[in-house]
Parts: C-alpha cells; structure tokens; sequence
C-alpha cells in the first residue's frame, strides 16, 4: 500500500484545532436584521454536500456560482480557494484564498484561511510560503494541525505555541480563552469517564457546522486549567478517548496517562478510493500533588497506526477488501518516568510517513521536568 497523504476534506479552520471558514457572521445584515435566504441557498446547499463527500469538482462549481453572485463575501472566497485547492486548481485557489484573508480580520479566521493558504503554498513546492503562512497562523491562534503541518516542513518551527489557557481560570472562562470572548457559548465541560478518579474533565468546544475540538482540562478548587487539545472531529476526521491510568512516579509526582485515537481521511472520488489513518497515542501528562499549579502534558507517544484504502465500488459489485498496513508500539514507562517505546509489529516506512520516526526505538525519553 503506498503511503497515505492525509487532506482534509472540508476547509480546515482550526480553532486551536479545526472550526470551518464560513461563518453567518460575516454575511449577517449590519442592522441586527435576521438575514433573508440568498437567491442560490440550494446550489449554494449543494456545494456543501459536494465538498463533504469529496466531490471537488461539483463544490467548486457551485462556490464559483456563489461568489459570482456575492463576491465580496469572504466566507465563500474562502470556501471557493478552498474547493480549488482540494480539485487541482492550486492558482485559482491562492487568487480566491488571498481576496478573502484582504476581507478578514478576525484574528481566529484570520488563522483559519493561513492555513488553507499553507496548504496551498505546500501543494505548489513553496516551502519557504507554506512555512510561512503557518507560522503566521500559529501566532493568531495556537493549533495542533497547524503545528504538525509546520513541523514536517522544519521540524525545529514545531513546538507547541502560546499557552494561554493553562493558567487555572473559572469554569465560565474556560471557553471564552478558547475561543475569544464574542464565541464563548459552544463549549461542554464533562468529567472524562476514562480517569475518573484524577480531576480530569473533557471540554468539547462546538464550531458553526458541526465540528468538534476536544480539549484536555484540570479541574481544583483553583479554577480549570487547559492541558492540551487531545483532538477533534469534523468530516472524515474523528477523535476518541480510549482509556486512563494514574500512578505515582519515584519522585514523588503523578503519571497521568490518557490514551486516544484521532482518525483522518480522504475520498478520491476520480479513483474511487477512500484513505484513513488512525493513530493511537498515549498522551503522558506530570503533575506534583500539592504545588498548587496544574498539571503539564509533556509527551504524545504513538502506540499503533493503521493506514486503510478502501476502494468504493460502484454499487452493483461488491467492493474488495480493503488494503490495511499496520504498525504497533509496545510501550514502557519506568518508576522514575522514563518512556522508552519499540516497534513490534509493522514497518518503519508508515511510520516515518506520519513524522514519527523518532518512536520506532525511542530509550529511556525523560519527562519533561514541572517549571
């Protein structure tokens, strides 16, 4: 199986991940008015659908036919370069690109469309361009898709950004230092069932069309505290915990280990194929009982990738079995901490593709000690 290449399928706009480009708040009438349905609503329906199911060619057709009609709206412009970039069309997607960043500024759209711009730049061999865009967008709002993206690019550019939110805040502040004060409302603060007993709680922040970021927060009497954005779920991509432990280490700290899997894909509809890869991953987080300051999350350690190709089929013949190409970690974490990892099933080949290479025979990785 070759090496699967993960695009996104929707244009990704990520909200320290993913929220999309298009927003009714940038088209909603100046008056306060609630906006009339545009002539086009259903064409303009059509090309959402084309775009979910990866069927560039028809999303492009029918965001072209909307920005015709409205061509100052920056949403569309966005979605257009967008649909282009995703059907080839790597110029017209930086012209369309381009006119919308001139209509925005709102720095977490902003953010958003740099890194469509990035994409594009990527796509055309402009490293230097994509490289660029990213850390442009990195420095309006910190995001994991972004840095992953940069860091295949210069690896040295891919360490985490700003973190603002992990100072312990009220639970009512929480989604507002995510998502800025004018979109605190589409936040759930839950208990994370998988490590009941660590004071663990999951924040699911909801986007405009049905996306979903999940975030990994601490909860005291101190307030809550932000750990990191364990994943998140939009189109073809999906996220879920899968199990927790806690243990003490030999100095005295705790080990807070959750386990998650972020699955991403693609579907080729001109070779009638989709792609998946889902990873799991140990998310390993320190904290010291009694310091009064929140825990950090140090390492994200892979522990099995599986790469899917499944062709489609047409409907009338049964599809053949899907290609699967697989790799396991085992996983070892000593009493002082110490993380060392071994690939014991797979081969090394998927797991460079995914950036990973570091973990194929990784001894005794320190965790990063608590400032």
């Amino acid at each position: 199986m070759p090496v699967v290449s993960v695009v996104p399928v929707v244009p990704v706009v990520p909200v320290m991940p993913v929220i999309p480009v298009t927003d009714s708040t940038l088209t909603k009438p100046a008056s306060g008015e609630e906006p009339k349905p545009a002539q086009g609503a259903d064409d303009l329906a059509a090309a959402h659908a084309a775009a979910k199911r990866g069927d560039w060619a028809a999303a492009r057709a029918g965001f072209a036919a909307a920005v015709e009609r409205t061509p100052e709206d920056a949403a569309l412009l966005a979605e257009l370069g967008w649909a282009e970039f995703n059907a080839g069309d790597l110029t017209g997607a930086r012209s369309h690109t381009d006119a919308a960043l001139a209509k925005v500024s709102e720095p977490r759209r902003r953010a958003a469309m740099l890194y469509n711009l990035g994409r594009i730049a990527e796509a055309g061999g402009d490293v230097a361009a994509a490289a660029t865009a990213y850390k442009e967008s990195l420095t309006l709002r910190p995001n994991k898709i972004v840095q992953a993206r940069l860091g295949k690019l210069q690896p040295a550019d891919a360490a985490t950004g700003p973190d603002a939110c992990h100072a312990w805040r009220p639970k009512a502040a929480l989604c507002g230092c995510i998502n800025g004060p004018e979109l605190s409302d589409p936040c759930k603060l839950a208990p994370l069932k998988e490590l009941a007993d660590a004071d663990l709680h999951t924040l699911t922040v909801e986007d405009e069309l049905g996306g979903k970021q999940y975030y990994l927060v601490e909860g005291s009497d101190r307030g809550y505290s932000v750990l990191e954005m364990a994943g998140w779920d939009y189109g073809f991509y999906a996220f879920r915990y899968l199990r927790g432990e806690r243990r003490t280490l030999s100095d005295g700290r705790e080990l807070l280990r959750i386990d998650g899997e972020q699955t991403e894909g693609e579907q080729d509809n001109r070779a009638d194929i989709a792609y998946s890869m889902a990873t799991q991953s140990a998310h390993l987080c320190v904290r010291t009982p009694g310091s009064g300051e929140p825990a950090k999350c140090v390492l994200e350690v892979p522990l099995q990738i599986e790469g899917r190709q499944q062709a489609l089929g047409d409907g009338v013949t049964k599809a053949p079995p899907p290609k699967i190409e697989r790799a396991r970690f085992e996983l070892t974490i000593a009493a002082d901490g110490r993380v060392s990892t071994k690939l014991v099933e797979g081969t090394a080949a998927l797991v460079e593709s995914q950036n990973l290479g570091r973990w194929l025979d990784a001894q005794g990785v320190v965790l990063a000690p608590l400032p």
